[in-house]
């Protein structure tokens, strides 16, 4: 893994991360990004929930024998201030040109592999500091009309891992736009702490305080310091 586009790293040719605002030149800087990653590639068999073997994850990305893969992220997640989860998924799904890999901005962290998401046979995908009791889908306080019952069409869904399933099972309906069905999710409510000493790399003009893109990108955010942040690995 390597924030350089290619293999031998080259001056000005490191990724660009939509709402980072990192500086290649500086170590701890990228070795943020980095960890951010491992932390995220690694937590199917840390994770005390639903917890996957390491080999299990190993064995699913081994397709015919060939032991070769490729790792990308997105940090945050681009889930608005206003939005939930299921509604993020469904403003997806109404464009009809855009995927799930396109729409979270990933981008690949495997020098010399520019398309991450092109041609996937298998995949894990990973999420956390989605609180799924808060961000997951709207809940109806009895007492208030303020907030509607949620309808769509994940009102019977449970989980943001079933959610991301039932959306890519929506995808592969349509055989034009067909694509891998992800082999393992693995998704948890707890945030990867972001205060000191990690650096301060998100771009305060697109993320808010608590992880979540602005609705405006001209707000300007003070006393920066992340609660949160949200991750999705292949």
């Amino acid at each position: 893994m390597s924030l350089s586009k290619d293999i031998f790293p080259l001056k000005n040719n490191s990724r660009q991360l939509p709402y980072l605002s990192y500086q290649p030149k500086l170590r701890y800087h990228t070795s943020a990004v980095l960890a951010s990653a491992i932390d995220m590639v690694t937590l199917p068999w840390r994770s005390r929930i639903n917890r996957v073997d390491m080999t299990e994850v190993v064995n699913k990305l081994n397709v015919h024998g060939r032991k070769i893969a490729a790792t990308g992220i997105c940090m945050p997640f681009p889930l608005r201030e206003r939005e939930y989860f299921v509604e993020f998924l469904d403003r997806l799904e109404a464009q009809k040109d855009l995927n799930f890999h396109q729409a979270v901005g990933l981008a690949s962290l495997t020098p010399g592999c520019h398309e991450v998401a092109k041609d996937i046979q298998v995949e894990s995908l990973s999420l956390r500091g989605i609180a799924g009791k808060d961000r997951f889908k709207p809940s109806r306080d009895m007492r208030s009309t303020k907030i509607p019952i949620y309808t769509g069409r994940y009102a019977l869904v449970d989980s943001i891992s079933g959610a991301i399933f039932s959306h890519f099972a929506k995808r592969n309906a349509n055989p034009a736009r067909n694509v891998a069905m992800p082999n393992s999710i693995m998704s948890i409510d707890e945030s990867m702490p972001t205060s000191c000493p990690f650096p301060h790399i998100f771009n305060k003009n697109k993320v808010s305080n608590n992880g979540l893109i602005l609705d405006d990108e001209s707000s300007h955010n003070s006393g920066f310091t992340f609660k949160f942040k949200y991750h999705v690995i292949y």
